[in-house]
């Protein structure tokens, strides 16, 4: 006589039911991507609008914008999906056009990707808002806002003042009139050329500010920093990395919690605090206790140096 099923076996079969069921889920989940992904295919259409003093473009894709010679703004909409559609809408309201082109909320695992290809005339205000694509803006006279969860972030020859985000994937602003922010959560960041006040930060990743009228702050939390060619005062920061500093006009404070930090002269007397918990300190430009030009250089861990002029 076969002994009763006790607590155990019933928890066992209990057990092996749901592991067959999520198997079977997680198989026609897999059937249903492929299937969805093998009928995708891609859409293009555009629309002429009305210029407008301030564009606001949303995408779940790629965003490019551009300025055109004609008065008008020239949207090109770009969708792959399989078996979901993408929406689309223009609203003017204020002054303002918001154009939004994006997937469905509900579908995450499928196949689809609302890209937006803009032309703006001169002048017009632009900002830019994606979850997961890149985001590229090229001679935009108007102050410039772009914001990106997942992708990068490359403006050129802004005529306006530029904020440019993204929470992973790389910054780059190559010329900017009016002032730069430059941050990434989890990428490179890099500022050329730029009017104004430049801020540029990552928390993981190289941050390079070069050729800077103004005052600029470059800092990292995990990778190294560079500051060159920079008319007001400097500050560049990392928390794990090295950091070079040459070519600033003027105040200088150039720190890393663990690598090696050197800072050029431009060859004027300064008054230099330098210090390193762990390194070597070098000393081989003009010092003046009573300079009204400060440099600070300090590392926890690293070896730090002021020398002259490349």
């Amino acid at each position: 006589m076969s002994a009763p099923s006790g607590p155990r076996s019933r928890r066992g079969r209990t057990l092996l039911w749901v592991g067959s069921a999520i198997a079977v889920v997680a198989i026609a989940q897999g059937g249903y991507q492929a299937a969805d992904w093998l009928s995708s295919s891609t859409t293009v259409s555009s629309q002429t609008l009305d210029a407008v003093p301030t564009v606001e473009l949303t995408a779940d894709g790629d965003v490019t914008v551009t300025v055109g010679s004609t008065d008008s703004i020239e949207v090109e909409r770009r969708a792959r999906t399989g078996f979901q559609d993408v929406s689309y809408e223009a609203v003017e309201s204020g002054g303002t056009l918001a154009v939004e082109h994006s997937c469905p909320r509900w579908w995450s695992n499928g196949v689809c990707q609302a890209d937006l290809v803009v032309q703006v005339p001169a002048g017009t205000e632009v900002v830019v808002r994606t979850g997961s694509g890149a985001v590229r803006v090229e001679g935009v006279e108007g102050d410039l806002r772009v914001e990106s969860g997942d992708g990068d972030v490359l403006v050129a020859g802004a005529g306006g003042r530029v904020d440019a985000r993204t929470s992973s994937g790389r910054v780059e602003v190559d010329g900017a009139v009016t002032g730069v922010v430059a941050r990434s959560g989890d990428g490179d960041v890099t500022v050329r050329d730029a009017g104004g006040t430049v801020e540029a930060r990552t928390s993981s990743g190289r941050v390079v500010v070069d050729g800077v009228t103004g005052d600029a702050t470059a800092e990292s939390g995990d990778g190294d920093v560079e500051a060159r060619e920079v008319t007001g005062s400097a500050s560049a920061t990392t928390s794990s990395g090295a950091v070079r500093v040459g070519g600033v006009r003027g105040d200088v404070v150039a720190t890393s919690g663990d690598g090696e930090v050197v800072v050029r002269g431009t060859g004027t007397a300064v008054a230099l605090e330098i210090s390193t918990g762990d390194g070597r300190s070098t000393v081989d430009a003009p010092t003046d206790p009573s300079a009204s030009r400060t440099v600070t250089i300090r590392s926890s861990s690293g070896d730090v140096s002021y020398l002259g002029a490349e």
